[in-house]
């Protein structure tokens, strides 16, 4: 098929049956479940025998089952709630933007492996509004929940992510005092739909290092997630340096600085 394709100048669509790109391309989470299980169920042979392989297409309906399978070709084990977590972000991913692409989810999980479970974070972005526009001073007001309470402030900046950054500053002011090291924006995959990959380091009063990524459709969500996840394992590190730990945990090794 491929040879006459070649020689003709005539694509084979990707619905074509059996020879086409999306022959045995699974999306549904019970779908893809059930191929997992016993894919005799929506595979009448093994796609191998057509030099095919069987492939998941991640969107809004993916589930963790089709994570699993993608992580473990790649030799990546997550837990149940990693797992989970990583088919939530998809999912909600995959309600903007139609299809995602295997870096995307490899990105998307990178991120989530390497941050910091949920009731381990002392600091949580409860809401982000920002202004910007052609004439308009960039303004950000975030809402940041820290032990119980709610902390607001609002601050202006050069762009978007640049007034974000700072209302978050000027939010945690009286916890502690956090630099800016380095800031990395990365387009995972072509398209002004791509997914945008932030990396930030900041540096405590001590000159700890701390490293975090996030990745996000919205580059200004996708900077200030790091951003607070960076601050996140900060506190987490003086936090346990100090031996204020709760409930007596002990060290996490995300919460380590990096030597510079």
């Amino acid at each position: 098929s491929r040879l006459v394709e070649k020689y003709s100048l005539i694509h084979n669509p990707p619905n074509y049956p059996i020879v086409g790109r999306n022959a045995f391309a699974h999306r549904s989470g019970i779908h893809v479940h059930g191929v997992i299980e016993e894919p005799a169920c929506y595979e009448p042979f093994d796609p191998s025998l057509v030099g095919q392989s069987r492939r998941i297409v991640f969107g809004k309906h993916t589930g963790k089952h089709g994570v699993k399978m993608f992580l473990e070709q790649l030799g990546i084990r997550a837990t149940e709630e990693q797992l989970s977590a990583i088919a939530a972000k998809v999912r909600e991913l995959g309600e903007a933007k139609k299809v995602l692409m295997d870096e995307d989810v490899f990105a998307i999980a990178e991120a989530v492996l390497g941050g910091i479970p949920e009731g381990e974070r002392p600091l949580k972005l409860k809401e982000l509004v920002v202004v910007t526009g052609s004439n308009v001073t960039p303004t950000a007001s975030v809402s940041i929940e820290m032990g119980g309470r709610e902390i607001r402030a609002a601050s202006t900046g050069v762009g978007p992510v640049d007034a974000s950054a700072k209302a978050i500053e000027k939010a945690i002011g009286a916890i502690g005092h956090y630099t800016l090291d380095e800031f990395r924006v990365e387009a995972i995959t072509g398209g002004t739909d791509s997914l945008a990959s932030v990396e930030v380091s900041i540096r405590d009063r001590m000159m700890n290092r701390f490293k975090a990524r996030a990745v996000d459709d919205d580059i200004v969500m996708a900077s200030v997630t790091a951003l607070i996840d960076a601050i996140n394992r900060a506190m987490l590190y003086e936090r346990l340096r100090s031996g204020r730990g709760q409930g007596g945990a002990t060290a996490q090794p995300d919460a380590r600085p990096i030597k510079a």
